[in-house]
Parts: structure tokens; C-alpha cells; sequence
């Protein structure tokens, strides 16, 4: 897994946008998706562009970290 650190608030990262997939519940930049013509950018991953959803919002409900972990799995309902 390739690992976004944020870095301090000015870093690259912090500005960057990253959607989360709704079919295999991992998150990427937006421009990983957009090379993907909008597809999820993971291999085997046949998720569109419609079950792409900002990540601020899935952190938003469960509390997720600013920056995603590329390849980690962030499920949409995590045990509490």
C-alpha cells in the first residue's frame, strides 16, 4: 500500500481531492480516477463513476483520517 502523508497544511496532499469507491471501499485521488475515465482506479475493481463518493463525506460519518492510506479498506459501515 502506498501511503499519502499529510504532511503539514500547506502540503500537496491536504489539497488534494480523493473519492472512495462504493464497490471495493477503497479511496484514491481524483486524478487517479479521472485517468481511469472516471472508473475506480484499482485493479479488478469494476466500480464507475457513480459509485465514486468525495471522501470527505465517508470520514465525515466515520470519523476516517484527512488523508486516505491508498489500498487500505475503509468500509462504508466499520464495527464500533
Amino acid at each position: 500500500m502506498e501511503r499519502c502523508e499529510a504532511g503539514d497544511p500547506g502540503s500537496e496532499n491536504q489539497r488534494k481531492v480523493f473519492y472512495w469507491c462504493l464497490h471495493c471501499e477503497r479511496a484514491h485521488s481524483a486524478e487517479a480516477w479521472d485517468r481511469n475515465d472516471g472508473g475506480c482506479p484499482y485493479p479488478g475493481c469494476d466500480g464507475s463513476a457513480w459509485d465514486r463518493w468525495p471522501w470527505r463525506r465517508l470520514r465525515a460519518v466515520n470519523g476516517y483520517s484527512r488523508v486516505p492510506e491508498l489500498g487500505a479498506y475503509y468500509p462504508l459501515y466499520p464495527d464500533k
